[in-house]
């Protein structure tokens, strides 16, 4: 598997950096951040170098019966047993299956699982910056402070939430709403109702991205499997 040298960022167009990781290319954009793995298809590394091997299905195997093996491709890059048996009287005088080697490779996999975590670690906490800084900037714009108005006077200036305080926030019930609010998904509250739905929000939220995340654990284990 080769990079390509000319690749663009599909953020900003820029032109993308590349690295091989071995069973996948690294691309990132020193621009805006942008980071991404393109993984082998093959089901190997990206350089494979196939020869065949004895293998036993155990590692007592030979000591049980040394003539009850098979031959199968060993990548001498990576180490992964790669495709079908192959045709024994074919391969009579191959080596042994090489399990240094492919310990070697499963370690080398661990880590690039690691640096799969990282930069979609990177890419949330970057979307989430830019979200931030553009929803800042919104809170500013006579738009927001129009339908801020709006809801305070459809609540009457009391807090939805407790009943009792007068409001000064407004709240958004549905945040996949926001820079595009109905009135329906805006609340207003005072501000220490605020902090605790917001908390409790998060509490939510953090939940849902654990679960996410083993999601994504396990579809980078087909890569790496």
């Amino acid at each position: 598997m080769l990079p390509e040298k000319n690749k663009k960022c599909p953020e900003c167009n820029d032109h993308l950096n590349y690295k091989d990781e071995k069973f996948c290319i690294h691309y990132s954009c020193d621009n805006c951040g942008f980071e991404t793995l393109e993984w082998n298809q093959e089901g190997c590394c990206n350089d494979p170098i196939l020869k065949p091997r004895k293998f036993y299905a155990s590692d007592e195997g030979y000591f049980i019966d040394k003539n009850n093996y098979r031959i199968f491709n060993q990548c001498q890059n990576c180490g992964k047993k790669v495709g079908t048996a192959l045709k024994r009287t074919d391969y009579q005088d191959a080596p042994f299956f090489d399990q240094k080697l492919e310990g070697k490779g499963l370690s080398e996999r661990i880590n690039v699982k690691n640096l799969a975590n990282e930069i979609e670690a990177r890419r949330k906490n970057r979307s989430r910056n830019n979200f931030e800084q553009d929803y800042q900037e919104y809170l500013k714009s006579d738009r927001w402070k129009k339908i801020r108005e709006i809801v305070f006077e459809r609540d009457h200036y009391m807090c939805q939430s407790c009943l009792s305080e007068k409001a000064t926030e407004v709240h958004h019930t549905q945040g996949h709403f926001r820079f595009n609010e109905p009135l329906f998904s805006l609340v207003s509250v005072c501000s220490d109702c605020h902090r605790k739905i917001t908390e409790m929000e998060q509490s939510v939220k953090r939940r849902e991205m654990d679960l996410i995340k083993y999601k994504f654990d396990k579809e980078q284990n087909k890569h790496l499997s």
